[in-house]
């Protein structure tokens, strides 16, 4: 089990950093939502359902599932297609409270010899083609993320999965009609990769604006 952290780290985070992504995901089609696992840092649970003002359980049954490493079980949204808290323009409908690692995406991490390290998606369209906006979550989300000191033992955990691209539609069969928070294996969620999912473009050239 990992050490939770403090709901004010979670505060002070979105406090310095709130994911603009302009009309960037609209145009790629939200691919991160639709390919990725979006996992949750120790103690974001509490934090998220308490700002909702949702019990802890039920926020867990209705929103989570788990997966089962062995560093300990990561939260993560459900595993099943499409995000819980994605509205139909690819916005997020708990802009505040965010799930940092969604938030900050397309920062991506790994762990070398027991440190953390930050750098940026290439898969995602921010990075490769709009790079003034790439510079923005490199200079501002990485540093919050930073800021919040979650434990590397989780950033180990989380490492096993989160370069992959799944099929939710196949991890949504293994859940054999559960519906509350229900707890995956790794070997469960490579079963389920997706090798037919190649980075995604912009459905078009417009000049990109800032929606928020």
């Amino acid at each position: 089990m990992f050490k939770s952290i403090p709901p004010e780290r979670f505060a002070q985070f979105h406090r310095e950093f709130q994911g603009d992504t302009w009309d960037v995901c609209e145009r790629c089609g939200g691919m991160c939502e639709i390919n990725k696992i979006g996992s949750l840092m120790p103690g974001e649970a509490e934090y998220i359902a308490a700002s909702l003002r949702t019990p802890v359980l039920e926020f867990r049954n209705r929103y989570l599932d788990g997966i089962e490493t062995p560093h300990g079980v990561v939260d993560v949204l459900k595993l099943k297609p499409g995000c819980p808290f994605l509205n139909p323009d690819f916005r997020c409908t708990i802009k505040d409270v965010k799930v940092v690692l969604c938030d900050a995406y397309p920062v991506v991490f790994e762990v070398v010899k027991n440190k953390v390290h930050f750098s940026l998606d290439e898969w995602c369209p921010i990075v490769r083609f709009v790079p003034e906006l790439a510079e923005i979550f490199e200079k501002k989300a990485i540093p919050a993320i930073q800021n919040i000191d979650a434990p590397v033992a989780w950033y180990r955990a989380v490492e096993m999965f989160d370069g992959l691209c799944v099929d939710y539609n196949k991890l949504f069969k293994k859940r054999a009609g559960r519906l509350d928070y229900a707890i995956l294996s790794l070997h469960q969620i490579r079963e389920c990769v997706a090798n037919d999912a190649p980075p995604p473009a912009l459905r078009d050239s417009s000049p990109l604006v800032n929606i928020n």
